[in-house]
């Protein structure tokens, strides 16, 4: 399993700095504005198949 793809709510300037230019260009980030937090995570089964776990909206 592996994940491919990470959104975050987030200011990607402020997250860049927090975590490093480095990490970040690494990582499968999907920053979008709004309330700091995870939003989705897609990740990828030992299948190929691709599945994501999405927040509620209502909890933002």
């Amino acid at each position: 399993m592996a994940v491919t793809r990470l959104e975050i709510g987030a200011d990607a300037g402020e997250l860049r700095e927090h975590i490093g230019a480095e990490t970040f260009g690494r990582l499968p980030l999907v920053v979008v504005p709004g309330r700091p937090g995870v939003r989705a995570v897609t990740v990828r089964t030992a299948s190929g198949r691709e599945v994501t776990l999405r927040r509620d909206p209502a909890d933002l």
